[in-house]
């Protein structure tokens, strides 16, 4: 979702690896295609959203939103407006800025805290463990 380096900026999903579905003009559904990620075996996934109405969080309706604000066309989905893609080392930051302004310990929590949170949640409402290792690309059941 974010770049090391440019010269990876073409191993981050890609704006053209998303694909949101709608019904009557309303979005209801996204999918988004992982081309390169750890242990990919090099075998895209491709992971499904449902929208749901009744959780402000939907991830479906901010990436409506986030589409709706940016302005490109093509390129990583995550990206400035001059085209760059968003660096690890901007995202990392930014979490920290957040997470300081809220007064929550940055030591707790690292980008990487959002796949086992989303996993974790997942568990919470009943999600199938097959479902959550293919959601998370994990292949042990550990």
């Amino acid at each position: 979702m974010a770049v090391k380096s440019e010269s990876r900026k073409n191993n981050v999903i890609q704006l053209s690896d998303l694909n949101i579905e709608f019904e009557n003009k309303v979005s209801k559904r996204m999918t988004v295609t992982m081309r390169n990620y750890k242990h990919s075996d090099m075998q895209p996934k491709t992971i499904s959203i449902d929208k749901i109405l009744s959780n402000i969080a939907c991830p479906v309706m901010a990436m409506s939103s986030y589409l709706n604000l940016v302005k490109h066309n093509s390129g990583p989905l995550f990206q400035f407006p001059c085209g760059t893609p968003v660096s690890y080392a901007f995202f990392s930051a930014s979490l920290k800025a957040v997470l300081n302004f809220v007064g929550l310990n940055t030591q707790l929590y690292k980008g990487h805290s959002f796949r086992i949170g989303a996993a974790t949640s997942a568990a919470a409402k009943g999600v199938s463990l097959e479902v959550i290792q293919q959601m998370g690309r994990w292949k042990s059941n550990a």
